[in-house]
């Protein structure tokens, strides 16, 4: 699984930017000393030092990039796990290959499929479904490439696959046990929630502001910012598809999940304050909607050449020579 090196492309085009050309060099030379007197100047007063500002937070990577810039990222990747593919079409590896191309290839223990990463969650761009439906209902020794979500790629290989089997008393008595802890636990920890939640909600109704009610309960909120409908999954996804149903200013329902639900993380009970919700435009999807274009073009030629072939041959007639 791997996404567009955003970090790298921003790094590299600040070092572009930030050479001085032959000219600019030339002109932040050190100014030359001239000869004779000068009168002394009166110094100004001395000013209070400014405050610094306070610095907004830094933007991710790829937000700092245009939208060829993302682009051409997308590309690259695209061109990078088409060279795996031709190289192991070829005879080589996937760690022979991979090496080459300076990626790396993660190999999983057993796992069941609530425990993939939450990125396994993600569509295919191409075709219907997630990456762990598609690995989950793939026979053993399926290999397969796809665009995944709004610029990943992804490649897997199925090594094994364990059929469920029937657990004996002990074992089975050991799993009871330990969802038995984890289900008091996770009613613990919904109970505690649930207090914070109604403390926070009375004193909103009271006028205060969240702010305020959560210093006031010895609450730490997490601060989500710039959260997006595209390119979230998992928890992140989760908390958005929460928060869109909510007014700003307003809190949501207490929310719990449990153990069961791991693509969204460790089990967790939470709530959302919506402080404010904007209208954006996502470029990204410029970049998608284009790459579609050109493979619909692609095989749209393609039937048109297969068309012409065929009404070709029929015309002329053509037909198998026997054999005996």
């Amino acid at each position: 699984l791997a996404a567009p090196d955003y970090d790298s492309m921003l790094k590299s085009k600040a070092a572009t930017d930030e050479k001085p050309s032959e000219t600019e060099a030339d002109s932040i030379a050190a100014p030359a000393e001239e000869s004779g007197c000068q009168e002394p100047a009166e110094q100004p007063a001395e000013q209070p030092a400014e405050q610094p500002a306070e610095q907004p937070a830094e933007q991710p990577a790829k937000d700092q990039l245009s939208e060829d810039e993302r682009k051409e990222a997308v590309f690259e990747l695209a061109v990078k796990f088409g060279e795996l593919d031709e190289k192991m079409l070829a005879g080589q590896s996937l760690a022979e290959a991979s090496a080459e191309l300076g990626l790396t290839v993660k190999t999983t223990e057993l796992v069941e499929k609530g425990m993939l990463p939450a990125d396994f969650s993600s569509n295919f761009r191409d075709s219907q479904g997630t990456a762990a439906d598609a690995i989950f209902s793939a026979p053993v020794g399926t290999k397969k490439f796809e665009p995944l979500g709004e610029d990943q790629w992804i490649y897997f290989e199925v090594v094994e696959v364990e059929e469920p089997v029937v657990l004996s008393f002990e074992d089975a008595k050991e799993e009871v046990r330990e969802a038995l802890i984890s289900e008091q636990a996770i009613e613990l920890m919904r109970a505690k929630a649930e207090g914070h939640y109604n403390a926070l909600s009375i004193a909103l109704k009271d006028g205060k502001s969240f702010k305020e009610a959560a210093e006031e309960l010895d609450l730490k909120p997490i601060r989500r910012s710039e959260v997006t409908r595209s390119g979230t999954m998992g928890g992140v996804m989760r908390e958005y598809t929460i928060a869109s149903r909510v007014n700003p200013g307003e809190l949501s329902k207490l929310v719990t999940d449990t153990d069961q639900d791991e693509r969204y993380g460790l089990a967790r009970s939470f709530f959302l304050f919506v402080e404010k919700r904007e209208a954006y435009e996502d470029t990204g999807n410029d970049g998608m909607v284009d790459m579609q274009i050109e493979g619909r073009l692609r095989s749209y030629q393609n039937a048109a050449l297969l068309n012409w072939f065929m009404q070709a041959k029929a015309s002329a007639n053509i037909s198998a020579a026997a054999t005996e």
